[in-house]
């Protein structure tokens, strides 16, 4: 059975790539609704578990949940026009279309690392409803304690917020500078 760390960084690497073909325009506007859609999932999870779970199971409320998520992630990337026309425009300097590929990795990575570890959130608040398929990781193994790390358990604060200003703002001052 492959670990869900394995999973998630194996997530993270794929929205890489997929960040340096869009640019790190669009990745920027993909993170802001992602970030603003998990948040709203998290808020609303105690109004889901109460109303909705009378009439569904912890699988069906998992893939609810999940199915908003991927809905949004995946019109955020139909909606917002790709970037890989306009990066293999010959007319751009080279620095920027560097900068284009770097930021937008980096970016994509962001929303690949914060889309797999909602999905890893959520699937251990429903208690794992896929338990034949996909089970909880054992106690004593590095994907329990990865779990422990993920931002999302600190989503109110901390330093996760501190380093999403400060790429945001990094980002600001080099777009302003091109």
């Amino acid at each position: 059975m492959i670990p869900m760390t394995a999973m998630l960084w194996i997530g993270v690497v794929f929205f890489t790539v997929l960040g340096m073909r869009r640019g790190w325009k669009k990745e920027l506007w993909t993170l802001g609704l992602l970030v603003s859609v998990v948040f709203s999932i998290l808020q609303l999870d105690g109004w889901f578990r109460h109303v909705i779970l009378r009439f569904m199971s912890m699988s069906h409320l998992f893939a609810l949940e999940a199915m908003i998520l991927a809905l949004v992630y995946f019109m955020a990337h139909l909606l917002i026009r790709s970037a890989a026309a306009q990066s293999a425009n010959l007319s751009n300097g080279w620095r920027k279309r560097l900068l284009t590929l770097l930021w937008g990795g980096l970016l994509g990575g962001m929303n690949g690392y914060l889309f797999f570890t909602a999905l890893w959130y959520l699937l251990d608040i429903h208690l794992y409803p896929f338990a034949p398929l996909i089970t909880a990781p054992g106690p004593d193994t590095a994907s329990a304690a990865a779990f422990l790390q993920l931002p999302l358990l600190g989503w109110t604060g901390g330093p996760f917020e501190v380093l999403l200003f400060g790429i945001v703002a990094t980002i600001s001052y080099a777009w302003i500078r091109l």
